[in-house]
């Protein structure tokens, strides 16, 4: 059986456009079309809030790109790897859209776009599940490891299909811990600038009783900054000085 020849509209279905010509980490860049389309389709769709309505317009979306990529797979994957002479060539990354799209079609909890901390919850909800699915399609877990060494289009395709569940996976246990604005409000807090402090510095002074300043109700705030600002000289006009030094007195 003759292998068939990879047509110009096959080379741009596998590779997504070209995506996989590029380099370095080819995988990568197909993962990130259905990354960009969910975000630019939930700011869209952000205008009157966010209904469930919208969130399944989002769902289908991203079954759609899943249903593109997977169909690139299995038309064309055959003739991808008689073309680059070998098994799940880099150039295709329709595999990588296919099951990067899969894990942010399994109901990911998005938000309405209509203020910082909302996009900025978006952006880090997409990252998460752009960061996990690549983990997982680069380590190759059970399953998955077993499932590439099928022929054809079906081990380009079903071991992204594998890594995708089980990057949604993870991410729910994740959103089970801390939820998107969780995370974004605990970052404000700790990255919120913090007020200068201006004036005198602060009191440093520890005083020995209540009474050590010679105040009924310890160091009025004049004499903490003259402490502050003037150190304490030593003693020298005590008897026991005097006498050491001599009583002018009795010269």
């Amino acid at each position: 059986m003759t292998n068939p020849k990879l047509s110009t509209l096959g080379w741009l279905a596998v590779s997504v456009g070209g995506l996989g010509a590029l380099r370095p980490a080819p995988g990568t860049w197909g993962s990130l079309p259905p990354v960009i389309m969910a975000l630019g389709a939930v700011w869209c769709l952000s205008d009157q809030g966010f209904s469930n309505q919208d969130h399944t317009t989002v769902q289908y979306l991203m079954l759609l790109l899943t249903a593109l990529g997977s169909a690139a797979c299995w038309c064309f994957g055959r003739a991808a790897e008689a073309h680059c002479a070998g098994k799940d060539p880099s150039l295709v990354v329709a595999d990588e859209t296919a099951g990067q799209a899969l894990v942010l079609m399994l109901g990911v909890p998005w938000v309405a776009m209509d203020s910082t901390a909302n996009i900025l919850a978006n952006c880090v909800l997409a990252g998460t599940a752009f960061v996990l699915f690549r983990i997982f399609d680069i380590l190759k877990l059970p399953p998955a490891n077993r499932i590439q060494n099928l022929k054809g289009g079906s081990g380009i395709l079903l071991d992204d299909i594998v890594a995708g569940a089980q990057a949604w996976a993870v991410l729910k246990l994740l959103l089970l811990w801390k939820s998107p604005t969780e995370v974004v409000d605990c970052l404000a807090w700790r990255l919120r600038p913090r007020p200068i402090r201006r004036g005198l510095p602060p009191l440093r002074h520890r005083h020995k009783n209540r009474k050590c300043c010679g105040h009924p109700k310890g160091c009025p705030p004049e004499r903490r900054v003259a402490r502050i600002l003037i150190p304490a000289s030593k003693p020298t006009d005590t008897p026991h000085a005097l006498g050491r030094r001599g009583d002018p007195t009795n010269q």
